[in-house]
């Protein structure tokens, strides 16, 4: 167990100044301050008020890109996990701070110089292009979480959900309603949750003979991300499917419920009716799949309950009950609406 005597041994300041720095009193400089207790995360001291959840701190960092350069859809989203953490950490009696912050303009300084000396354990919430260095978080030596990111590769834990279950989920409905020909829309590759969603396509797909394929309908939104760019980039795609050998599918699965809904716009757009002619399935549910026209079809992520994991394990390492790494999956659901329909003959 790291004492304050130990941080004021290598550092050559008195145990005093290692208190005030703790209690974020006045009587040292701010570079002072700001040395021991990075000093003290390396060394993974924890302070004494840490010992108890009431009045410690969780601190959230979401990437500010969530309301910058992300769409609309993420930001539903991510409103509803936030409010899942917020709850889960009132239970757990945890006081929440949230920061908004560039990903990549975090370093293990910065970090610390925005922890209160309360804080006994931080969630990370990426989006899915961005996310801070896991040697960065390793170094601190602080409890934390990924949300929505896995970070097994590391050694570190991470609450995700379940994409490729979800995505079989959709194919299996799909391939129960008569269709052998389906397409999916995604995004890029590079991100764990589209790449996790397109071999959950590729894999259910090979478990029937009668959809064989359907692998070779895969395909990336390459547009400006909102509606108009959605659409201009699924126009391209029903071009090279009105041309291919085995024609228009019947049915699509997009990789987001925004994909969907423009999917749903741009066909109806080129005389194609959903559902009579072709069904559409989204993933996430957020609240436009319930007032599209016709309501969509989509894979559920329970939301809020991924946003409580994460503070229930993050509880779980703070108290030591904690005794290995883990990734936590959060399983997924089928939501059915309008958009799907039996396949025309």
């Amino acid at each position: 167990m790291i004492s304050a005597k130990d941080i004021a041994d290598k550092l050559g300041v008195s145990p005093s100044a290692i208190s005030i720095a703790m209690n974020n009193k006045p009587g040292i400089s701010d570079e002072t301050r700001q040395l021991i207790l990075q000093t003290a995360a390396e060394m993974g001291y924890v302070h004494k008020k840490r010992k108890t959840n009431a009045g410690s701190i969780i601190h959230l960092f979401v990437s500010s890109s969530f309301t910058s350069t992300v769409p609309f859809d993420n930001n539903m989203f991510l409103d509803k996990v936030i409010q899942g953490i917020s709850l889960e950490a009132q239970q757990l009696s945890y006081t929440l701070h949230v920061t908004y912050i560039s990903f990549k303009d975090l370093t293990a300084e910065k970090i610390i110089s925005m922890l209160d000396t309360s804080t006994c354990g931080i969630i990370l919430l990426p989006t899915a292009g961005e996310m801070v260095d896991p040697m960065i978080m390793k170094s601190l030596k602080i409890p934390f979480v990924t949300l929505d990111k896995p970070t097994e590769m590391y050694g570190l834990d991470s609450i995700t959900i379940a994409n490729a279950q979800g995505i079989s989920l959709a194919v299996e409905h799909l391939f129960a309603l008569g269709h052998t020909n389906i397409a999916h829309i995604g995004g890029a590759r590079e991100f764990s949750n589209f790449s996790e969603r397109i071999q959950g396509f590729v894999n259910t797909i090979s478990l029937h003979p009668e959809i064989a394929g359907s692998e070779q309908n895969i395909f990336m939104m390459d547009g400006e991300n909102n509606s108009l760019g959605y659409q201009e980039s699924i126009n391209k795609i029903i071009d090279k499917l009105e041309k291919s050998e085995k024609g228009m599918p019947t049915a699509f699965i997009c990789a987001t419920d925004w994909y969907a809904v423009s999917c749903v716009q741009t066909l109806a757009s080129r005389g194609y009716k959903v559902p009579d002619d072709i069904s559409v399935i989204g993933f996430d549910n957020i609240p436009i799949s319930e007032i599209t026209v016709p309501r969509l079809t989509t894979i559920n992520v329970p939301k809020e309950r991924l946003g409580a994991l994460a503070v229930i394990r993050l509880d779980d390492i703070i108290t030591g009950r904690a005794k290995e790494r883990t990734k936590i999956s959060i399983l997924t659901n089928l939501v059915v609406r309008e958009s799907t329909a039996k396949a025309k003959k």
